[in-house]
């Protein structure tokens, strides 16, 4: 659905849509900088271990205290290894002092960790060049931290040294985050990842934690991440799962048991970067072509708009305005059955609800913490449409029940059919 608006003065629009602009950066920004938090060892599991590895340990297909675990028939083991473990509240700290804190938002940090990348490694630990997926929100706070605008580094990257990084094949996967320069060294860093295991595997060798730390050193120098926020304990922490074994090359299945094979799908990570990125570049798009949805539209004038009149609820006009959106004469006509009655705010926003879109698509925020009666509003807000429905039943009866029309397609004859544009009038 296209966006429709009045006409407003020329320099109002162009300062929502530079402001416009400005929180769509915002967005993407915070989606850039979120890191997701590194998984939790468990090396006693028979079936799924995890192990912490530290400088100089041994990785799991190296370990015997992983190779003696008793493996499925037709099974083999899969690798996954969450690389350069970093601490993510010194990282925060860093970022805080080069672009300031936000002074509404006050919370308590406790020691998080996240990695630089994650990777994945078949039965003989060759690494699978094409699960390799670099960090976001490292290759972001790196760029921002060397940047001298600090977060205008995400559309203005600065430049980064590849030469010393093979140009990428035609056979690597696609990488499309909407930072170029992200993607950009992604491909570099995937390629050299397919040069070092097609050169193992012709050796017969597998990585040791010394080809985890070389990887892990690139990837810092090229990110322009801060070394001093990398962990000194362990380097990698490294996620086993038993797969079904990879037939032999040039071996199909027969017809008899084709259909019988099942697919096992290689083990699937936590999200490392946001997916919400895309979303927000398609969105952004739409927003552009004027092609986004109304709810969307709503909202976006709304937080766009230079000087957008707020109401405090504390204030005596805020008060006078909630007192009046409260008399009895205002809510809908249904509500949820309950022993218990809404508190005021939650019939206040009940009521501004079905005031403004009772008849007309929108979207209305409502805010608090958990536990706070946010979710019992809105079976209120679910009854008010039931009950508004059954009255359109009722006032179209004649048309809904009398089963006089008859709709005829072909031969065949459908008695009781009625327009059901009837229950929005």
């Amino acid at each position: 659905m296209r966006q429709t608006a009045e006409r407003s003065p020329p320099t109002q629009v162009f300062q929502q849509q530079m402001q416009a602009q400005h929180i769509f950066q915002f967005w993407k920004a915070v989606e850039a900088l979120t890191p997701q938090k590194l998984d939790k060892d468990n090396p006693d599991d028979l079936f799924r271990p995890a192990y912490k590895v530290a400088q100089g340990g041994n990785l799991p297909w190296r370990d015997t205290r992983h190779t003696d675990k008793p493996l499925k028939d037709d099974k083999v083991w899969l690798y996954t290894a969450q690389c350069g473990v970093y601490d993510a509240t010194a990282l925060s700290q860093q970022l805080e002092e080069k672009i300031g804190a936000h002074d509404d938002v006050v919370e308590e940090r406790g020691r998080v960790n996240s990695r630089l990348f994650d990777i994945s490694f078949n039965e003989q630990g060759i690494p699978l060049y094409q699960t390799f997926m670099l960090s976001l929100s490292a290759w972001a706070a790196g760029q921002i931290l060397h940047h001298k605008d600090g977060v205008a580094a995400l559309e203005n990257n600065v430049p980064v040294d590849f030469s010393d990084l093979p140009p990428p094949g035609d056979t690597l996967p696609l990488v499309d985050s909407g930072f170029a320069g992200f993607d950009a060294l992604t491909l570099r860093l995937m390629q050299w990842i397919a040069d070092e295991a097609a050169l193992l595997e012709a050796n017969g060798n597998s990585p040791d934690i010394d080809w985890i730390q070389k990887l892990v050193a690139l990837v810092v120098d090229k990110t322009l991440f801060p070394h001093s926020t990398l962990e000194s304990e362990f380097v990698c922490l490294v996620k086993c799962i038993q797969v079904k074994a990879p037939k032999p090359a040039g071996e199909q299945p027969t017809p008899d048991n084709k259909d019988k094979e099942k697919k096992v799908d290689p083990v699937q990570d936590g999200l490392l970067n946001s997916f919400y990125i895309s979303e927000l570049r398609n969105l952004g798009h739409a927003w552009q072509q004027n092609d986004a949805g109304p709810g969307f539209v709503e909202y976006m004038r709304a937080v766009s708009e230079p000087d957008r009149a707020r109401i405090d609820l504390r204030s005596p006009e805020g008060l006078r305005l909630a007192f009046q959106r409260l008399l009895p004469t205002q809510p809908p006509a249904g509500a949820w059955p309950s022993p218990y009655p809404l508190a005021f705010s939650q019939q206040l926003a009940v009521n501004e609800i079905w005031r403004r879109h009772a008849d007309q698509a929108g979207i209305f925020a409502v805010n608090g913490p958990p536990g706070t009666g946010k979710t019992t509003l809105l079976r209120d807000v679910v009854a008010a449409v039931v009950t508004q429905r059954a009255g359109s039943l009722i006032r179209h009866e004649d048309e809904v029940f009398a089963g006089k029309n008859m709709l005829i397609l072909g031969d065949d004859r459908y008695p009781g059919v009625f327009d059901c544009r009837c229950l929005r009038k």
